[in-house]
């Protein structure tokens, strides 16, 4: 994702702090860059918060939920492109 302004916030968050988004596309754009950005976050111990999702946290649960909700988000986009048509 090359996206200098998101970029700029993620340099500016310290350990601890928690990131908070709108919703999941305000961020990223598909499943797979979802799971890589938020991995990179909890790796440098930042929280993720997703106000029409809730709080992702690294748990195995918590992990899974925000994958399903991340392929929703994809398929959705797909079906809307596809009625587009």
């Amino acid at each position: 994702m090359k996206c200098p302004v998101f970029e700029c916030v993620l340099k500016k968050l310290k350990k601890d702090d928690t990131l908070i988004v709108t919703k999941l596309d305000r961020f990223v754009r598909n499943t797979v860059e979802a799971i890589q950005v938020v991995q990179k976050l909890f790796n440098s111990q930042f929280a993720v918060h997703i106000l029409n999702i809730g709080i992702i946290e690294d748990t195995p649960t918590c992990c899974l939920t925000f994958n399903i909700f991340s392929d929703f988000r994809d398929t959705i986009v797909t079906r809307t492109q596809e009625g587009k048509m």
